[in-house]
């Protein structure tokens, strides 16, 4: 009996370890929200109208870094709190791939500190703070995407019996209206002020005023306009490969064609990202290997419903994440990469989609 224990016990070793060989680089342990915090109020007792400081301790897994300048907190209730500023206690400096340049990030462990004020309408009573915290985490191998982590902090508030009238904030939109209709107006009178100067003058100065007008309606018309021309080189690829946008039409396209498919997920703040464009994908060998690919890339910089579909879709929770088809449009979740992965072991990783 314990000869067949024993036997048994190898052999699931032996198929343990032949699993885990096989999973290859691709299977990498992705953690979506590594981040974890506690926060406490200075004081457990707040006051309508006087700062008070909320301490939220931070803490990464060993291997993540988190970008210093990317945290941004929002105050989700209860309603009526506004804070002043945050800081973050414990900054440490890294390099960072994606720019070449130190950065100041949350690596191990760090403390923020949120200076904020109570409003005179929130009851007596003892209640839950509740802010959410977004942040950007990455790794010397991928880069996740922007998320948010919940944090909730107990108090005991001390205030008014009576609600705060609002008039104070209703005469604030008026005012941030007025702005913006002054911003409309002001360009638009100016402009009839010098048309008709235009027609009360004579000679040379006549001309200088017309000229003066045609050069301000320039100015607002290219304001205008400038947001309709994208930037040159954003997002394009530095090396030979010949890279079409990730859409549904080009996918059937190359399952029509009987092309193998690579999509390239990415984002302008991936820095392993940039790191696969540069090294990898700039690979001579990984070139000729990807020839009969049909090569497809998503930008995920900006969260958008489609990259949410995808990323529900396809399981990608990080970047840079490579997905492949066969030549039948298959979906080979097997050969997914969610991590860098340098020009020769990349093309190994290609070449099996044609084995």
């Amino acid at each position: 009996m314990v000869q067949h224990l024993i036997v048994f016990l190898i052999f699931s070793l032996v198929v343990f370890c032949n699993g885990m060989a096989q999973a290859g680089p691709t299977q990498t342990m992705v953690r979506e929200n590594p981040l974890t915090a506690e926060a406490h109020f200075s004081s457990y007792d707040l006051e309508p109208n006087k700062p008070v400081q909320l301490n939220v301790t931070m803490h990464l897994p060993k291997g993540y870094r988190a970008y210093g300048d990317k945290f941004r907190i929002q105050i989700m209730e209860p309603d009526g709190f506004r804070y002043q500023n945050f800081t973050i206690q414990g900054l440490k400096k890294f390099h960072d791939e994606n720019s070449a340049q130190d950065k100041m990030g949350v690596i191990d462990s760090a403390v923020m500190n949120i200076v904020m004020e109570a409003p005179a309408s929130l009851p007596s009573g003892e209640h839950p703070m509740k802010i959410d915290i977004s942040y950007q985490a990455c790794t010397k191998s991928y880069c996740l995407f922007p998320t948010t982590l919940s944090v909730t902090a107990p108090f005991l508030f001390h205030g008014l019996t009576s609600e705060i009238p609002k008039a104070i904030s209703v005469e604030s939109a008026r005012m941030n209206d007025t702005t913006e209709v002054l911003k409309v107006l002001l360009p638009i009178l100016l402009g009839l002020t010098l048309v008709f100067l235009a027609f009360r003058i004579t000679g040379r100065l006549r001309w200088v005023v017309s000229a003066g007008i045609i050069l301000i309606l320039l100015f607002f018309i290219g304001k205008e306009i400038s947001g309709w021309i994208p930037a040159q080189g954003a997002g394009q690829s530095s090396t030979p490969l010949h890279w079409q946008k990730f859409t549904l039409e080009n996918l059937a396209l190359a399952k029509k064609e009987h092309r193998p498919v690579l999509v390239d997920f990415w984002a302008e703040w991936c820095s392993a990202c940039h790191e696969l464009e540069d090294k990898s994908f700039s690979d001579p060998h990984f070139i000729q290997a990807v020839q009969k690919f049909t090569l497809l890339r998503f930008d995920a910089t900006e969260s958008t419903p489609t990259l949410d579909a995808l990323q529900e879709k396809y399981s990608i929770v990080a970047l840079p994440t490579l997905l492949f088809f066969d030549r039948e449009g298959l979906y080979r979740k097997d050969l997914q990469v969610i991590e860098f992965m340098d020009g020769p072991a990349l093309t190994q990783h290609v070449l099996k989609l044609n084995k």
